[in-house]
């Protein structure tokens, strides 16, 4: 399998420290427990939501982005050039991705935020910014389609703030009541703009009697008879979307809490799970399916996240709910991208054990593409650390392996196109 991807990715951090120098990997790696983390003090972050007509934006420079190799050339695209485009935005502690097409359809997966360490009108005006380039909304309010994994607000509630005014959709694919969808007035926000017939609710899952149950809006979802069509089973996946180069598919959602060890929350479990198949990649976004939701995937769908070029760590790096050891060896992935905030205390995400257990997967592996310079990734650890006395304290590492956070800065990815494309 390809894993180099690295020179269609760019890095933006809005951070202008540098990484140690003069370091090997070997030694970046067998420092990283100690001599390259830090401890930093905690914030609190519980931002309360604004209400549909709150507008509180700054004019802010952008973060500055800095591209490796040739990444700068696509990254600044046109949507609908024949390139796909995926951005996990920087929202804070929360969720949000959007994704152009080949054929230059618009699709979002979740859009929301626990907190942005006191940053809400500048993070808010750059999510914004990212939404209206040219390589997504800058000439249309059209949105093909939008995912809601979970009616927990860190993945919804900044949808009425990003998009442009006029903005319709497609249709929206979501699980749980959509009339939980309300911090921040989204349900109705939404309301006005979807159709309730493209409203969809979706199950995909097994029932107690092990029989599947693959519905779409209270309907069976069918089978594919003609070739594009979509909201149709091919396999045992539901896709979306089916365009020449790009297939999207659902492959779980509503999934029942039936692994021993799963003590999260049930609409956790419930998450809508994406699997985008373009040109030579799989990229896998989870929301915050937990080790029910894992165990599912690894049963259902073995030969579609096995060896995976991108996957979207599950919960914010929870290490009490998600990331099975089994379900990171089997999605065995080249980069994967957790979403999470750079110092929120609430809940202390990512969890260093579930950093470890990726980061030590892709420096174990012989394939792995080292990146040109250290990036830094937050995480919080248990336990005090010199004088302080805490449950957990926030530390910081360098790596050089394809595991990155949005805690940092938005990440991009732009999949090679096979020369045999046009």
């Amino acid at each position: 399998m390809k894993r180099n991807r690295t020179e269609r990715v760019s890095r933006s951090t809005s951070s202008s420290e540098e990484a140690p120098k003069g370091r090997t990997r070997d030694e970046v790696k067998r420092d990283r427990p100690l001599q390259l983390a830090e401890t930093i003090t905690m914030i609190q972050d519980d931002e309360p939501a604004p209400s549909e007509d709150e507008d509180d934006i700054t004019d802010v420079p952008p973060i500055s982005a800095k591209p490796v190799t040739d990444a700068k050339i696509k990254i600044g695209g046109t949507r609908g050039d024949g390139f796909f485009y995926l951005t996990f935005l920087a929202v804070g502690q929360g969720d949000c991705a959007i994704m152009a097409t080949p054929e230059g359809k618009i699709l979002m997966i979740d859009c929301g935020t626990n907190g942005t360490g006191g940053r809400r009108a500048e993070t808010l005006a750059r999510c914004r910014e990212v939404v209206l380039k040219p390589r997504y909304m800058q000439d249309t309010t059209r949105v093909h389609a939008l995912i809601l994994t979970h009616p927990d607000k860190d993945h919804y509630y900044w949808i009425p703030q990003v998009f442009p005014e006029g903005v319709s959709f497609g249709s929206i694919y979501y699980s749980g009541s959509f009339a939980k969808y309300k911090t921040g007035k989204t349900a109705r926000f939404l309301r006005r703009r979807c159709p309730s017939a493209d409203r969809k609710h979706v199950y995909h899952y097994q029932d107690d009697d092990d029989l599947p149950v693959r519905t779409l809006g209270g309907d069976d979802v069918p089978v594919r008879t003609r070739p594009g069509q979509v909201d149709c089973l091919i396999g045992d996946a539901i896709r979306i979307v089916d365009e020449p180069h790009c297939k999207i598919s659902i492959l779980a959602a509503e999934v029942p809490q039936t692994h021993r060890n799963d003590k999260g929350d049930k609409v956790n479990t419930f998450s809508v799970v994406t699997l985008i198949e373009v040109f030579d990649d799989r990229i896998l976004i989870v929301g915050d399916a937990t080790f029910s939701t894992e165990a599912y995937l690894m049963a259902r769908h073995p030969a579609k996240i096995t060896d995976l070029s991108l996957l979207q760590v599950g919960h914010h790096g929870s290490v009490t709910t998600s990331s099975l050891p089994a379900f990171v060896a089997m999605t065995n992935p080249a980069q994967a991208v957790i979403c999470s905030a750079e110092r929120i205390e609430t809940n202390h995400l990512p969890r260093r054990e579930v950093v470890d257990r990726y980061l030590d997967l892709m420096e174990g592996r012989d394939d792995t593409v080292l990146e040109p310079e250290l990036h830094k990734i937050y995480c919080w650890q248990p336990g005090s650390r010199g004088g302080a006395t805490r449950r957990f304290h926030r530390r910081k590492l360098w790596t050089d392996v394809p595991l990155w956070s949005t805690g940092t800065g938005r990440f991009d990815y732009v999949p090679d196109k096979p020369e045999s494309v046009d």
